[in-house]
């Protein structure tokens, strides 16, 4: 069973966001645990740049992590894909963001800070990086980049540095 709330606002030119959920075992369940999840987030903007400070943890009890199986992670905690399951001890992703635009072109780019939760394991950082050009109204290209470099701790768990890249088409009809 999880249970949360969330904020999300402005205060005066700065963004806001917050989270905090509970979950618990539920019904006949084996595990027994007892995770919280919690993120604060703030953004502010100057001459067409956005800037991005976050901090999210998704934590662990009883060597359960905090669960998110309808989740779309790829958007959150890193296009690399390392942590679409919340490792046993847990995730903090301490990040920092950037976004604007040349021309018609966006552009972000995005640094993470990954550890574990409970053990204290460095788990590694990665880059990512987007460009989006609407070519036209029916047309958009995109390139995405992500490059993860996993901690010496992390290699021992299993983690390795993952480089992926894409080039998606949209075509609108």
């Amino acid at each position: 069973t999880t249970y949360g709330l969330e904020y999300a606002g402005k205060l005066g030119p700065v963004t806001a966001k917050a989270s905090y959920a509970r979950q618990s075992d539920r019904g006949d369940s084996e595990l027994d645990y007892d995770a919280d999840y919690y993120m604060a987030e703030l953004g502010a903007g100057f001459m067409g740049v956005t800037g991005t400070l976050g901090y999210e943890v998704l934590a662990s009890d009883d060597d359960v992590g905090f669960k998110t199986p309808y989740a779309t992670l790829h958007k959150f905690q890193g296009w690399a894909d390392k942590f679409l399951a919340t490792p046993d001890d847990g995730v903090e992703d301490a990040y920092v963001g950037l976004a604007g635009a040349i021309g018609p072109v966006k552009l972000g780019a995005y640094y993470h800070d990954f550890q574990a939760e409970d053990s204290g394991t460095d788990f590694g950082t990665e880059l990512d990086l987007v460009a989006t050009w609407p070519v036209n109204e029916y047309l958009t290209l995109e390139a995405k980049f992500a490059d993860f470099d996993a901690d010496n701790d992390a290699r021992d768990r299993g983690f390795r540095d993952t480089t992926k890249a894409w080039m998606t088409v949209q075509l609108k009809l």
